[in-house]
């Protein structure tokens, strides 16, 4: 699971390389990845506002908006898959 799922969310998630001036299609890719959002909420509490709009995140709003969607439609899921019988 790590190597076929959250590595390469990890990667595309701007973490480890920047996002700016990606093309049209690895940009779309990049908006869907809810780890992106993860890393932004990150970045929002260590670096200035200033900065960080100056490169063009999404808001801190919702950064936290889609990481918590995303963590209880997860933990939604894992309650579903083992609760079955």
């Amino acid at each position: 699971i790590m190597n076929l799922c959250l590595i390469p969310m990890w990667l595309i998630s701007g973490a480890v390389f920047s996002t700016c001036g990606a093309p049209d299609r690895l940009e779309w890719i990049i908006r869907v990845n809810p780890l992106t959002y993860g890393v932004s909420a990150v970045r929002w509490s260590m670096y200035d506002a200033a900065d960080y709009l100056a490169i063009g995140g999404p808001s801190p709003a919702l950064a936290l908006g889609v990481a918590s969607a995303f963590a209880g439609i997860m933990f939604v899921a894992a309650l579903a898959v083992t609760n079955k019988r």
